[in-house]
Formats: C-alpha cells, structure tokens, sequence
C-alpha cells in the first residue's frame, strides 16, 4: 500500500521514499527519557468515526503511540507546510519534539513530517518515547520528577523536568523517571513558600512582604494631642487610643505595626518629666528590635519634644513624630494621611542615620530647626533655611537631603533637667523678666532677641551681671528664619562682649532645651557642650 500523508502537512509527492533520518542528538532527546518499544498493530479503532485515534494519556508521562488520522482538510485555505492547529478531541497533548518514530525495514518519510506526527501516520510499527508530564499534569496530580536531590522538577521557578537516569520511583510513575509525591501547594503557601520548591530546599520565609525583603517592623506610640482629640461641650478632647488610630490610617504595606498608648493629653499640658518618660520609652522600643519608632504627638509642643529626642538618640533607626490639625472626628481629618506616612517613612531604609524626624503634610523634617509656622493650615511646619529630608509621593519616599549629625548627648533621662527659661525682647524691654527668672531658679536664660540678635540696651547691660555670677546665657531671634550674628553696636555686639553665646538659627524653645542638656550633662562647663552643638 502506498503511504499517503495529509495534503495539509506535505503538498508534495509524499509515494517516494526518503533515505532514513539520521538518529536524534542530544538537544532532540530533551525533555525525554528512555525509549519504549511499541508492539505492532498497537492501533485503537475510534469508536466515533473518522479512522484510528490516538489513545489520550490516563496518567502523567504515559507512553503516546502516534496513530493514523484521517487525512483532512481546511476548505478555503491554502495548505502550508505544518498543521495551524491541533484537534485536542483526537490528538495526544504531546509537543512534536517530544517523539521519534523510526520504522524497521522500511525507509523513513520525510523529516519535515516528525513535526506533524498526528497527520503523517507512519506505515508500520513506531517507537515511542516516554515524555515527562506537562507542568499542569504534575501540579494536578501530585507528582514531580527528580533526581536524587537535584530537583529537575522544581516548577515554582519555572524549570520543567530533565532527561535523567531513573534512580528509584516512591511511587509508580513514567517509565525511566524517578518520581515522588509532592507536598500540596496549600500546605506550602500556608507555610510561607510558594509552590514546590524541590528537594532539600526550605520554603521562603513566612515574615515577607509581596515585592520581596522582610517585613519592616515599627511601633507607634501615642500621646494624644489633636489627631486623637474629639469634639466634646468643652471643645476638643484627646480620647482615642493608638489602636484607633492605627485603624484609621492603616498599615503601609510591608510593614508590621504595633501600637501602644503612652497619655492622652494636649501637647500644651505635657511637662518636661512627660517629655524625659516618652523619651526613655522610644529608647526602650528600639531596644525591643523595631526598625523604627513613631510618636503621634500635639502640634503645640511637638518641635520641642521631637528636638529633645533627638538630642539624646544614638541609634540608627529612625523615630518620627507626626499629629494633625484637624481632631479625629472631622469631615475630612488629616491625622490618618500623616500617620500612614509617617509609618512609612519610620518603615522606609532611607530615613536611617537621619535621627528624630518630623512629619508633616507629606513631608519630613530634621526635629532640629524644625518650627510650626501656622495655627491651622495643614502644612503646619517647616525648617526655615534649611527644608525638608524626605518627601513622600505617591506611596513613595524621596531623599531630599542628609545633614550631618553631631554626637548623642549622654543626658541621664531619669534627672531632672535644670531649669532654663525664656525672656522675650520688644520695643522698649527692661531688664525685670531677665532678673525675675534668675530669682525664679532659673539655671540658664534664653533671650528672644530682635532682629539679628539685637537687644534694648539695659537687657544687654544685665546680660553681662548674669554671665559674671556663672548664669549662661544663649541669644536667638524672635524672628523665624535666618541665624542671629553680633552685628550692631549696641545690640548684638555688646552680648557677644557680655560673654553671651548665639545659638545660630535655632529657635528660642529650642535653644532653651539644649541649653537645660548642657548644663545637666557638664554643669561646670556647659560652654563645651554649646561648642559641639553650635560651633565656636
């Protein structure tokens, strides 16, 4: 009988005999294992009509026999070399470069036809060859194909199976593949991997976030202030707890959250001793292993506390401050958009070795030179002269700048601090305020200057008695950018002659807390410590 083969795969004169196709090299046996001899007349006879089928695979890796077809065509189209589609119904899953066929006795068709097998039916007895599963087969049922501990059938990288000696078989499986079961793809991801992952490899760590990396953990700490407040008959009343707040906000992705309460108070009713516990609390959630701190706090106080902080902080981790303008309970509260940005920033690797930041408004400051700038708008806070760190856009953090940062203080947190106070300048100023706060107790004295540093002259005069008795005294300006500078006669010159010191472009309540560390830390010489902070 002539061999005829499908007008679809070969237009030509198929009657003529080829010479036998040269044995397969390695790259044409990959992806296969060990050959099977197929007995003669292995043919099914379709019981739907239209010639002899291929029997599909009841199992993964079962030997396929190629089976004659029925010739067919497509009306309308012009035959081309290789089928444009395979019929699933009545053909094998198998990819064409996963058989060979060779004939015993009888010269071999044209190579071109090994690619369409399913159409050019061979004339007598052929050789299968046993083929892995394909990788829904092997997610399906369970089974993997492995050598040793290799793992040639890890498929959560995407790798399929390869040609390997069978070396056992844990259970019955394609002929020359070792096969074993694998554990449920449920069970791994309840676990924390994902998918098999192969012999002697470990499931991914279960404390990973979706993009890749560990899961950053910050802790928030709450005081209180406006973004916890309500409003109540007596007006606005802090009164929700961290828990809320957090709920409110909710967790950046990535990130681990725990929350605590510290007070519930008004930042305007805090006292240096609350200040000193906060504080001794951040230092002791950093000990606990967090990667940062966040403390939501009021807006009255927030700069000083956020700067005294940072005075003493000698860890890498960031620790950000952040609050609200508008109470928890407004139409459109802003406390919820500042704590989930202020968790990301304390979340986010660049906000390390940046010390105690504030933020604000989608952006974040140095707690030094950090002020309040307006009673009610959103953007409450800026840093005359000097601008944010950080931005964050987007879900994004953004690095600005990276100041350099002097040395912690070794400032004991469970002293008291000496007291220090501030006495404002204005037109026409006497030296009463100066004399009453040193009558008060006061260790230190900050004075509010105008200008660049200028002072009424019976201030400057009473400066000089006060530095004479051993009182320090550091000069800042009332006004909110720009540093203070012994310029004029009169004015800032004669404190510079005084032996007042000039505290740069710090603010007078910030200047007052460095001061109070100086003197608490080198009470006879606090001079050295303004020197590191504030230069020469």
């Amino acid at each position: 009988m002539v061999d005829s083969c499908s007008p679809v795969c070969c237009p030509r004169d198929l009657g003529r005999a080829v010479a036998p196709a040269a044995p397969l090299g390695a790259g044409a046996r990959q992806g296969l294992a060990e050959a099977v001899r197929v007995p003669e007349g292995g043919v099914e006879p379709d019981p739907g009509g239209g010639g002899p089928r291929s029997p599909a695979p009841d199992q993964p890796g079962q030997v396929v026999r190629a089976q004659p077809v029925a010739p067919r065509t497509h009306p309308g189209r012009t035959p081309g070399r290789f089928p444009d589609r395979l019929d699933l119904d009545r053909e094998p899953p198998v990819g064409p470069a996963q058989l060979a066929r060779r004939v015993e006795g009888a010269p071999q068709r044209r190579r071109r036809c090994l690619l369409c097998r399913v159409h050019c039916p061979p004339p007598g007895p052929l050789v299968g060859i046993a083929v892995p599963p394909p990788r829904a087969a092997r997610r399906g049922t369970g089974w993997c194909t492995t050598e040793g501990t290799a793992g040639p059938g890890d498929t959560s990288r995407g790798r399929t199976g390869s040609p390997v000696a069978a070396t056992a078989a844990a259970r019955p499986g394609p002929p020359g593949w070792a096969a074993r079961p694998c554990r449920p793809a449920r069970e791994v991801r309840r676990r924390g991997g994902r998918g098999h992952l192969g012999p002697g490899r470990r499931p991914r760590s279960p404390v990973r976030r979706p993009g890749g990396g560990a899961v950053r953990r910050v802790h928030l700490l709450a005081t209180g202030g406006t973004i916890a407040s309500r409003r109540t008959a007596d007006g606005l009343s802090a009164a929700v707890p961290a828990a809320g707040l957090l709920a409110a906000a909710g967790a950046p992705e990535g990130v681990d959250v725990t929350a605590g309460d510290l007070t519930t108070i008004a930042s305007f009713a805090l006292t240096l001793p609350d200040v000193r516990r906060l504080v001794a609390d951040v230092r002791a959630r950093l000990t606990a292993g967090v990667d940062g701190v966040v403390v939501t706090h009021g807006t009255d106080t927030m700069e000083e506390s956020a700067f005294l902080a940072d005075l003493v902080h000698d860890d890498d981790r960031p620790v950000v401050f952040t609050g609200a303008q508008r109470p928890f309970d407004a139409p459109s509260p802003d406390g919820p958009g500042n704590l989930a940005a202020a968790l990301r920033v304390a979340a986010s690797p660049l906000a390390r070795g940046l010390g105690v930041l504030l933020c604000f408004d989608g952006l974040a400051f140095a707690a030094r030179g950090v002020r309040k700038v307006d009673t009610l708008r959103s953007a409450a806070f800026a840093a005359p002269g000097r601008g944010p760190l950080l931005r964050l856009a987007e879900g994004s953090v953004l690095p600005l700048a990276r100041p350099v940062r002097p040395a912690a203080l070794p400032l004991d947190l469970d002293a008291e601090l000496p007291r220090v106070d501030v006495v404002p300048c204005y037109l026409g100023a006497d030296d009463a305020l100066l004399h009453a706060a040193v009558a008060a107790g006061a260790a230190g004295v900050v004075l509010e200057a105008l200008g660049a540093g200028n002072v009424p002259p019976a201030i400057a005069a009473a400066t000089g008695d006060l530095v004479a008795r051993g009182i320090p005294v550091l000069v800042c300006s009332r006004v909110p950018a720009g540093p203070v500078a012994p310029l004029y006669a009169g004015g800032g010159a004669a404190l510079a002659r005084a032996g007042a010191r000039f505290a740069g472009d710090l603010g007078p309540w910030q200047a007052r807390l460095l001061l109070a560390a100086a003197l608490a830390v080198d009470p006879g010489d606090p001079q050295r410590v303004l020197t590191d902070r504030l230069g020469p």
